[in-house]
């Protein structure tokens, strides 16, 4: 009862918060409901659960519930994929990127991205930008993946795909998620020994006219693209 009522306060001071621009209150109340249980935490003696929206832009068509890895590599995957426009795939295992690469095709830079480490893939997630045709399918099928996020899947996609039920596919709203990301009054958390570190969320994507060569030898060509990308 008495968290019930708390997480109601907390939620009128939010909006007050917000009305009045204070980004930084003196004490800071946070309220998200539980949505979901995880089996356990980032190891099997952690118990763990999944709090607020987040899991709302990302809807599961196949597969056992997420994880609360799956959820933390989804966190940092999808942060990655919305950097591009052009048809990008990005891996990813433990939240650290194991290929990303851009192409024509989605199914050229996904062979790009995993020619990039094709080990640490193995139980990873892969996310493109893009929609999961049958060609795609065909590419990834034989890679044991926990995760493939795309925009949309095809029918033929899904089909082969859904065959291997411990691989959850979702289909990820990247509007919303990049909505968020670029709100300037968006704000993270990160934990630390009886703490949290609070700050505003990196809502800048880099831009080709804010680099400035600074040393004797300028780059090629070939080099500035390559530094562009990273």
């Amino acid at each position: 009862m008495f968290n019930h009522t708390a997480y109601y306060d907390s939620i009128i001071a939010d909006y007050f918060n917000k009305v009045n621009d204070i980004t930084q209150p003196d004490k800071l109340t946070i309220s998200y409901k539980k949505v979901q249980e995880c089996r356990y935490g980032e190891n099997p003696h952690q118990s763990a659960a999944i709090y607020g929206d987040f899991i709302k832009q990302f809807q599961l068509i196949h597969g056992k519930e997420l994880s609360y890895n799956n959820v933390m590599d989804m966190n940092a995957i999808s942060d990655l994929i919305l950097e591009f426009d052009e048809p990008t795939v990005a891996i990813v295992k433990h939240t650290n990127p194991c290929g990303v690469a851009s192409a024509d095709t989605n199914v050229e830079a996904y062979r790009k991205a995993f020619a990039t480490d094709k080990v640490s893939p193995f139980g990873g997630i892969i996310a493109l930008n893009g929609e999961v045709d049958i060609d795609f399918a065909n590419e990834v099928h034989s890679l044991f993946s926990e995760v493939i996020i795309a925009k949309s899947f095809t029918d033929e996609a899904l089909s082969l795909l859904s065959k291997k039920k411990d691989r959850r596919l979702v289909i990820a709203n990247y509007d919303i998620l990049r909505q968020i990301q670029l709100n300037p009054k968006s704000y993270s958390f990160r934990s630390v020994p009886n703490g949290l570190l609070y700050q505003q969320t990196d809502n800048i994507l880099f831009h080709p006219q804010q680099m400035e060569c600074v040393t004797s030898r300028k780059p090629t060509e070939e080099e500035h693209q390559k530094m562009l990308f990273a």
